[in-house]
């Protein structure tokens, strides 16, 4: 194995002369880099006062592990370069001498050190460079640093130094473990990675009793245990929890502001039976934690509370709709006083404040009402003034917006010192009312404090606050300031474990940790670093995983990984920079994915996946992230109707200049799609796709090909029937001219589709019989997929040409290879078909079942075009069936959904059913509706009849309410279908349709009728 391998990553400051220094330092900023092992240079490249020695170069300083003197001439004589070499002195770092002119002064604080001479010989110099460095980058060198440290330590002085004495002796014993056996523990830390990729699909939750209380996750931020502050805020929440009329309560302040601290005391009170609410249980959840808060998650962690949690969430594994899932678990619970804990829950709301989940959505809507025993307690960075004001006066706001009062700062610095290792009573009031001030009684702020404090027993906290006073100057952001003073007081391997930490952004094991350090410090055993780091209040811990908040530690933390270049991802050798370390921790996900060997039958379980996105595109990897996203949206989300799960990110990465105009493409057509045919009234998205086709060269005619099938579905699903045949049509021919026989298929299939919605019946069985052997002769899912919407298209058609039967064969085929190839949109479409022939052949119960099940699939995959579809199928079937009531509320699900290609059925059958039930002004202002859609449609498509005969029917419902002259024009709108579709299927369907109105006028249904079946009108 090559020696360098078991070398730790080194970060170098050059200290340099401008006068005459800087070509050397960037010769040597160029060449470190590219040395082994990997050395991470920086040198101040701004013009610098002398009288100046500024925070960000003390900071360089401080974590620096190698400070390079580039002695020239001019550098004796700087006042800056002599501050750098004392404070580099001060922090004990290694420092070495780059004599890059003959005959110049030594200075008195570098004699001890043997200069390197570059100026006789080059290259000389660099060998003896490099390899006094890779002395530096041995773990045993490091290993004899830390003990080194603690000869520094009066064990005897005070408890602070004595427990730092212990954390830097267990330091200083794993260091030399690691350097002891390099082979040995590079082999342990690979076998930690491996058990923990194995251990990472794991993530189940936890149900702990305590005083005959259950609970549902640990909350990360440990509750003192007398909690100090917010007494009046805490008897805020006592009465709200005891109000039966509150649903809800949500804790709003900035990040840092103690709301999970005020949580985890609300969960101690509750245990200790402080509060006047008798609460059995508590679940605790965490926006941006390890596991997705999602309707999925949410609903588990209430079933570990029912009595029989195995048989419960058996139920809740299976593919059903939420509601279906909902029920059984309130049901379990019953009158259950519950309380669900979610951290951080305005990041999961979108416009309006509305939850960008819709299961999600549908849950929260639910636990808002009455009937269970659940109670919420959110918390946010910000107020919900959309959510609160929709579920008034359910909800309780508890603002944070203030810090601690200045009386409980020394308190709560107490609670937080459990070992009195800093005998925070002794402290000055002075220092401790100025830390009032300076932290703005920001209860983050005063932990990290503690936190530092810690880090160095020398450190006073009178000292610390002038520091910090200083250093912020007129900016007065104390935190920044902060955050870096602590991560310079960190050793080199801490150092590193923090970042990492900051890489990830969410709760990760420490063989995470290890993966993405192995290349950086060989041998890395993470996992005690941790511990410690967790005991000084610097990290938070959330079951055996670890992480930083995220608001302002892990972005601020971050930012002292060397930004790099936008393309450091792509480099093949490890770099040290901010998009290297995101593409390896994007890596640590695919790995998790590719060894999974379970079955993903929900979005929870392509968790590895989402994170690996969601790092891939933060490494600035956007084309990789686009590639993962069409992977799982083909082989998973399209399936699911759950597309719209990536819409969030496809918006970051719509217009990136990095990506090509056929990635492009993907994504503004995969958006697009993710609204499930919603219309676009401003015909912005056309527009969108036609400035993508001018742009892409016809050098990419796959590329051109897909898009044109997009903007022939954009236009149909705005109604634009004529205009989307021609652009299946040229994809069509060109698919057969380059051989895409899937591509091919699928333009003539909704080509197909298109002309028969305009009557050209023969021609569009043509075109569907071409389509179907073209994707029959394939064999992967796509095309298994498209074939089924084919033989949906194909047994539509059947059925207006008449033939029941046939029709029903195929639907019943396609059913088949959609339930094979899991795709729910495609079975519920093809079920809401088969409900439509079962009420042709007047079997209306055989109709609702199947209408029922399309219309749970439609809920169930988000997709409100079938959702839309099957309700107004099922209604139809009950106003068969003479169930009226059921009718309406089918209708009113139906109505209740985005613009879309079916909102002129949706309205016309909700005039229908107000009409049979005898609500004459409603159904008419119903019927009146579904005019103006019916008109809108016939302006952008005159020749689609079904289109006519909806507008028939229409206005035959306004003839029947008190508008009898319409009669006249229902007769002409029948005339005019029947010119376009004069087959007997789609007479039979307007007839049947005609049914619906019941023993109504049969003066004016008689007129209706023999205009519907007239296949010659004049």
């Amino acid at each position: 194995m090559d020696g360098n391998q078991q070398l730790d990553q080194l970060d170098i400051f050059l200290s340099y002369a401008s006068k005459d220094g800087l070509e050397f330092a960037q010769r040597l900023f160029e060449e470190l880099p590219r040395a082994s092992p990997r050395f991470a240079p920086w040198y101040d490249k701004r013009s610098r006062a002398e009288e100046q020695f500024d925070p960000l170069i003390e900071y360089k300083l401080s974590t620096a592990d190698v400070v390079i003197v580039v002695r020239t001439r001019a550098f004796p004589d700087r006042e800056w370069c002599r501050r750098e070499i004392l404070f580099a002195l001060k922090m004990r770092r290694d420092i070495m001498v780059a004599q890059m002119h003959p005959d110049v002064a030594e200075q008195l604080s570098l004699i001890d050190r043997t200069p390197i001479n570059f100026a006789a010989d080059w290259e000389e110099g660099w060998a003896r460079l490099v390899e006094q460095l890779q002395t530096y980058a041995r773990p045993e060198h490091y290993a004899r640093k830390l003990a080194q440290q603690v000869p520094f330590l009066d064990p005897e002085s005070d408890l602070r130094h004595q427990a730092f004495a212990r954390d830097v002796m267990e330091r200083q014993q794993e260091e030399s473990a690691r350097a002891a056996d390099p082979t040995g523990a590079r082999r342990r830390t690979q076998d930690r990675i491996d058990a923990g990729l194995h251990r990472e699909r794991d993530v189940s939750s936890d149900v702990r009793i305590e005083a005959s209380m259950r609970f549902v996750n640990e909350i990360p931020v440990p509750a003192p245990t007398e909690f100090q502050d917010r007494v009046l805020k805490l008897e805020e929440l006592k009465e709200a929890l005891s109000d039966p009329t509150v649903r809800a309560i949500v804790l709003t302040g900035d990040g840092g502001n103690g709301k999970t601290s005020l949580i985890a005391e609300v969960r101690r009170r509750l245990a200790a039976r402080k509060f006047a609410i008798e609460a059995a249980a508590f679940v605790y959840l965490a926006v941006g934690g390890y596991r997705q808060v999602s309707a999925d998650t949410l609903l588990h962690d209430l079933s570990l509370l029912a009595p029989d949690p195995v048989l419960l969430r058996r139920r809740l594994r299976e593919h059903l709709p939420v509601e279906a899932k909902l029920r059984p678990v309130l049901t379990a619970l019953g009158s259950t006083s519950v309380v669900v804990a979610i951290d951080n829950f305005d990041d999961l709301l979108g416009e309006a404040d509305v939850p960008r989940d819709g299961d999600l959505d549908l849950v929260i809507r639910t636990l808002m009402r009455d009937g269970h025993g659940i109670r919420l307690l959110l918390s946010a960075k910000r107020e919900l003034l959309e959510w609160q004001r929709r579920y008034e006066p359910r909800v309780r706001p508890c603002g944070l917006k203030e810090g601690l009062p200045p009386a409980e700062t020394r308190p709560f610095l107490a609670s937080l010192d459990e070992d009195g290792l800093l005998d925070v009573e002794a402290i000055p009031r002075s220092e401790i009312d100025d830390l009032g001030v300076i932290s703005h009684g920001i209860p983050r702020f005063i932990e990290l404090v503690y936190c530092l404090l810690r880090s160095d027993p020398d450190l006073t906290l009178g000292g610390l606050l002038t520091d910090i006073d200083a250093a912020c100057g007129a900016a007065k952001t104390p935190m920044p300031v902060l955050l870096q003073r602590l991560v310079s007081r960190l050793d080199r391997t801490e150092q590193r474990v923090v970042q990492a930490l900051a890489v990830y952004g969410a709760p990760v094991r420490p063989e995470a940790v290890d993966f993405l350090l192995q290349e950086y410090v060989p041998g890395v055993d993470s996992a005690p670093v941790l511990k410690i780091l967790e005991k000084r209040r610097l990290l938070r811990r959330d079951g055996d995983r670890y992480f930083l908040p995220p608001r302002p530690d892990a972005e601020r933390i971050l930012e002292t990984v060397p930004p790099g270049s936008e393309n450091d991802f792509t480099s093949l050798a490890p770099l040290y920079t901010q998009p290297w370390l995101l593409h390896r921790a994007a890596d640590y996900f695919h790995e998790v994915s590719e060894r999974a060997n379970v079955p993903v039958i929900r979005v929870d379980d392509l968790q590895p996946q989402l994170s690996e996105i969601r790092l891939r595109i933060a490494a600035g990897g956007y084309r990789q992230a686009l590639l993962l996203m069409e992977d799982i949206d083909t082989k998973y989300l399209t399936r699911w109707g759950q597309s719209s799960v990536l819409a969030p990110w496809l918006r970051e990465l719509d217009g990136k200049d990095s990506l090509s105009l056929e990635q492009q493409a993907y994504i503004t057509s995969a958006l697009i799609a993710a609204r499930h045919g919603e219309e676009d009234p401003t015909g912005s998205d056309t527009a969108t796709l036609a400035d993508l086709m001018q742009r892409l060269s016809r050098s990419e005619p796959f590329a051109r090909i897909l898009l044109r099938i997009q903007i022939g579905n954009r236009h149909l699903d705005d109604g634009r029937v004529t205009l989307a045949i021609g652009q299946y049509r040229v994809a069509a021919r060109h698919s057969r001219l380059r051989s895409l026989r899937y591509e091919e298929g699928k333009a003539r299939t909704n080509l197909g589709m298109s002309m028969a919605r305009l009557g050209r019946f023969r021609l569009a069985e043509k075109e569907l019989n071409r389509a179907r052997k073209l994707l029959s002769s394939l064999e992967d899912d796509d095309s298994k997929q498209t074939l089924a919407v084919t033989l949906l298209d194909q047994g539509w058609l059947r059925g207006q040409l008449g033939d029941v039967d046939g029709a029903m064969k195929l639907l019943t085929r396609g059913l088949e290879i959609a339930r094979d190839v899991r795709s729910y949109r495609l079975e519920g479409q093809l079920l809401d078909g088969q409900a439509a022939l079962f009420c042709e052949k007047k079997d209306f119960e055989s109709a609702i079942r199947l209408a029922k099940e399309a219309a749970d699939l439609g809920v169930l995959n988000h997709n409100p075009t079938l959702s839309r579809q099957a309700n107004v199928s099922l209604a139809q079937a009950y106003l068969h069936a003479g169930k009226l009531e059921l009718a309406a509320t089918a209708v009113e699900a139906a109505i209740d959904k985005p613009i879309g290609i079916r909102a002129l059925g949706s309205w016309v059958t909700y005039g229908l059913v107000l009409f049979r039930l005898n609500e004459i002004d409603q159904a008419r202002a119903a019927f009146h509706r579904a005019c103006t859609e019916a008109w809108l449609r016939l302006e952008r498509e005159p020749r689609e009849y079904q289109t006519h005969e909806a507008a028939g029917l229409t206005l035959c419902g306004l003839a029947l309410c008190k508008e009898p002259d319409r009669i006249h024009r229902a007769v002409e709108a029948y005339h005019q279908a029947r010119r376009l579709a004069p087959v007997d299927g789609a007479k039979q369907q307007a007839l049947t349709h005609l049914q619906l109105f019941g023993s109504a006028d049969p003066v004016i249904l008689n007129q209706a009728r023999r205009a519907a079946e007239d296949r010659t009108p004049k």
